[in-house]
């Protein structure tokens, strides 16, 4: 009887986790374009400082609602911080106008423009495929008319694809 009990118990169970609806993960606008990247900042497909990869960071805004991202180099190549228009729905982001760095005590002006991320396009150091990101900067602080190519892809989190 016991035995009877625990089976009809544990399909009772089992049915009703089956009924469960399936999770979806809540998204704010603007996250598809957030992310931590490994970028090379090039003049002419030519990395003319010999910086290399550096990581590069793309986030949304507090007011979440995809409008803007900030995009940030977090002191590895130019020292910006950049609150530039979005598209999430385009995967795109950046503006024609300029805009000031938000990195305290160094308040240049600085142009974020024709700004992408390409889901599934970027290769990873060990060949893993993630998603890739592009973009030109310029800044007011460089000689006139200067601006960077900024390509690469998105972090994987594998310790063999950290640069």
């Amino acid at each position: 009887m016991k035995l009877n009990k625990l089976m009809i118990l544990a399909f009772v169970a089992l049915g009703l986790s089956a009924c469960q609806k399936e999770y979806v993960k809540e998204t704010i606008p603007g996250s598809e374009l957030a992310g931590r990247w490994y970028v090379e900042y090039t003049v002419d497909g030519e990395d003319i400082y010999g910086v290399g990869h550096t990581t590069l960071l793309t986030y949304t805004t507090a007011a979440a609602d995809g409008k803007e991202i900030i995009v940030t180099d977090e002191d590895h190549f130019w020292s910006f911080k950049a609150k530039t228009p979005a598209n999430p729905a385009g995967l795109s982001f950046g503006s024609t106008d300029s805009t000031t760095s938000l990195v305290d005590g160094y308040d240049i002006k600085m142009i974020v423009k024709n700004g992408m991320v390409i889901p599934g396009a970027g290769r990873s150091k060990t060949g893993v495929v993630t998603d890739s990101i592009y973009m030109v900067v310029g800044f007011a602080d460089d000689a006139p008319g200067a601006e960077y190519v900024v390509s690469g892809h998105r972090r994987t989190g594998f310790i063999e694809d950290e640069y």
